[in-house]
């Protein structure tokens, strides 16, 4: 992970590399930017880190590491289907989590989501059905 970060500034002489993770690696850009001034390479490692998203499979977060285990441009859309069409409530609570971190959605649509989620099953389902189009249009841009 770390020969990650730094090739950007060894290699492509990137000054500035921002690393997207979970708050469990929060330590990893603090321990790469030891690194490199060690190795005397001129740049920097920031880190924004987010809330973590349960996984798939029964893992307890989504994760590169464990492939079943997460979402990927690279999931089959009849996979997708499977999980926005489930009634599984551990399915739906990923899906939530999901639209509350990994969308464009304002605080306030988001808000409404939610509710829909508590109190109205109709517009729980519109509101999958509409996120799943919007993933899939974000997959697409990216494949």
């Amino acid at each position: 992970m770390y020969a990650d970060f730094i090739h950007l500034g060894l290699k492509e002489k990137y000054k500035h590399v921002v690393v997207l993770s979970g708050i469990d690696e929060h330590g990893h850009t603090m321990i790469a930017n030891k690194i490199i001034k060690r190795m005397n390479v001129n740049m920097s490692i920031s880190g924004l880190h987010t809330r973590i998203i349960q996984g798939l499979n029964n893992y307890p977060k989504m994760s590169k590491t464990f492939s079943s285990s997460c979402i990927t441009v690279t999931t089959k859309k009849k996979d997708l289907k499977y999980i926005f069409n489930s009634d599984d409530e551990l399915l739906n609570q990923l899906v939530l989590e999901m639209i509350q971190f990994v969308s464009f959605y304002s605080y306030k649509k988001v808000d409404t989501i939610k509710k829909h989620y508590k109190e109205d099953k109709e517009e729980w389902k519109r509101d999958k059905d509409k996120y799943y189009t919007e993933l899939i249009n974000i997959f697409d841009k990216w494949g």
